[in-house]
């Protein structure tokens, strides 16, 4: 913050409206000093630039009624500061008042003003802050100082420097911080603290899971990989030794599987001429059934035959004998017939 012009009116000594202006009277220079007599108003030059801003005094040991000049009377000038200062290259004005009684303009009474502040930002079309609330937050944010800490580092009052000098490292760092704008690598040093406790808790939770697993690890006793894990070496070293073991199981294992699928392969090989023994074997004991099944149907067939034989015997012989019956009849008759 670089102080712009200071106008003060009926506060603390100056009675009358006095105008400072740091831009123009002091050109470039960027040191100065205020002296005078002790009483001559040093340092309500300080409370005024300090009341306008945050509505406190310097030192802080008189409130706003308090800071009305006591050679104004009540029907004196209004007590008032005007301040503008400068932040990165832009400026602000600040008009602050305190409550204050002055004489009615009808009559003799006195009456009591409120008090007011109003902030605005020059060459902008922003409307102006009228709230003391709204006001203070926005000091806040364009000074990035709280009034305790613009007292500490900015405007000390006489013998207070030894107040922040005797600040305990805290206090300071927060001062220091605030001033300089470091409050993102703050931020940026507390997530980082916080990720590093949080990629701590992972690395513990993976080490613990892998002991875990190496401890469930099958391994010879004589080889290297046992007494790697049994001295505990580096997890590194025992996965780089527990991968060579992997890969030469595993090559173990495909080897394994292409005997075992060479061994079925034979098998099935067998197998099948087996089945196929099996299918001819099949075949010669039917052939050799139909062949005992023909050899019975030509019994039978010669069976029929001699049967077929006897039958036209029979039937021949059936056929002679009624023959002979015949003519024993026509013979009987005959005789008969001659004996008439």
């Amino acid at each position: 913050m670089k102080p712009v012009s200071l106008k003060i009116t009926a506060f603390g000594p100056y009675a009358k409206t006095t105008t400072l202006n740091f831009r123009e009277d002091l050109k470039n220079q960027n040191i100065f000093v205020i002296t005078g007599p002790t009483g001559s108003g040093k340092t309500t030059i300080f409370d005024a630039i300090c009341y306008a801003l945050y509505g406190q005094t310097s030192g802080n040991k008189r409130n706003g009624e308090q800071l009305r000049s006591d050679f104004v009377g009540i029907d004196g000038d209004k007590t008032e500061v005007e301040f503008t200062f400068s932040v990165k290259n832009k400026d602000y004005f600040i008009k602050r008042s305190p409550k204050q009684k002055r004489k009615s303009k009808r009559g003799n009474k006195e009456v009591e003003d409120s008090a007011s502040v109003e902030f605005k930002t020059l060459d902008s079309d922003d409307a102006p802050l009228t709230k003391d609330k709204d006001v203070n937050e926005k000091v806040l944010s364009v000074i990035g100082l709280n009034v305790e800490q613009f007292r500490k580092i900015v405007m000390i009052p006489q013998g207070d420097f030894r107040e922040f000098l005797y600040a305990n490292t805290s206090v300071k760092e927060e001062i220091l911080r605030k001033i300089f704008g470091t409050d993102i690598y703050k931020k940026v040093q507390e997530r980082l603290s916080e990720e590093t406790t949080i990629l701590n808790k992972d690395v513990e939770h993976i080490r613990n899971d892998i002991n875990s697993i190496l401890k469930v690890v099958k391994c010879s006793q004589d080889s290297e990989l046992y007494n790697m894990i049994k001295n505990d070496e580096l997890h590194s070293k025992i996965i780089n030794k527990l991968s060579e073991y992997i890969e030469e199981e595993k090559r173990v294992r495909n080897e394994n599987i292409k005997i075992i699928e060479d061994l079925n392969l034979d098998i099935k090989n067998k197998n099948d001429k087996i089945n196929k023994s099996i299918v001819i074997n099949d075949k010669f004991k039917a052939k050799e059934s139909e062949e005992i099944r023909l050899n019975n149907l030509k019994q039978k067939e010669n069976e029929i035959k001699i049967k077929s034989e006897n039958l036209k015997k029979y039937k021949k012989a059936l056929d002679v004998l009624v023959y002979e019956e015949n003519y024993l009849k026509e013979d009987v008759e005959r005789k008969e017939l001659e004996k008439i």
